[in-house]
């Protein structure tokens, strides 16, 4: 299949290829450029996919240096179903992950499934919230 692309609400890209599906992030819901001087809120629905993982990337461009990644296997949910995540520089209780040190970074998120099936399972739609910067 050939790739196509796709643009959700919060400016989130989207290109897929195969059996999985790739997203990524360079700016909050307000449409401000992701920093490593601010805390972020990210939050959504359940994702259906056999795996996904979303992940810190420093925004250097073709090769984003990943600094850290949760998965399917390691995140938890709120008791209603729905995804909570805290990016910041220091320790959030809950699901955490730090963003790449002094500069902008991006989010990316990753969907794999059987053959087509990250393609076919609706995407849950995802805020990008700005909290406090220093």
């Amino acid at each position: 299949p050939e790739p196509r692309s796709r643009t959700l609400s919060l400016g989130l890209s989207s290109s897929s290829r195969g059996s999985s599906l790739a997203l990524t992030a360079g700016r909050d819901s307000d449409g401000n450029l992701l920093s490593a001087d601010c805390s972020y809120d990210v939050t959504g629905g359940e994702w259906n996919h056999i795996w996904w993982s979303i992940a810190t990337a420093s925004d250097t461009g073709v090769m984003p240096k990943v600094e850290a990644m949760l998965t399917s296997d390691s995140v938890v949910f709120n008791a209603d179903g729905t995804l909570k995540v805290t990016v910041s520089a220091g320790p959030a209780t809950g699901n955490w992950m730090r963003p790449p040190a002094g500069r902008n970074f991006v989010l990316i998120f990753t969907a794999a499934g059987e053959s087509g099936l990250a393609q076919q399972e609706p995407l849950p739609e995802l805020k990008v919230a700005k909290g406090d910067c220093t």
